[in-house]
């Protein structure tokens, strides 16, 4: 499941390069139906931050870096943005 997780998630990932909206939330709805496991777990929340800055949605990424910065995630957070 983690490699279908990575490979969603580059082309996910391919999509905001190309702006293609439509597709990266696509993607992101899918790697939001993935089972909640350990190993999943960070493509899950970084799917859903995608998903909330596509959405405008800022409190719920600010709940994401503050579930990150607790558990120790200091390294997946962009400083330049939060």
């Amino acid at each position: 499941m983690n490699i279908l997780s990575e490979i969603i998630f580059n082309f996910m990932d391919r999509c905001l390069h190309e702006k293609d909206v439509k597709e990266a939330k696509k993607a992101i709805s899918y790697i939001l139906k993935l089972p909640n496991t350990s190993i999943l777990l960070m493509n899950k929340l970084k799917a859903k931050a995608c998903l909330c800055d596509l959405n405008g949605d800022e409190t719920r990424i600010d709940e994401i870096i503050w579930a990150l910065k607790l558990c120790g995630y200091h390294g997946y957070i962009c400083e330049n943005k939060h």
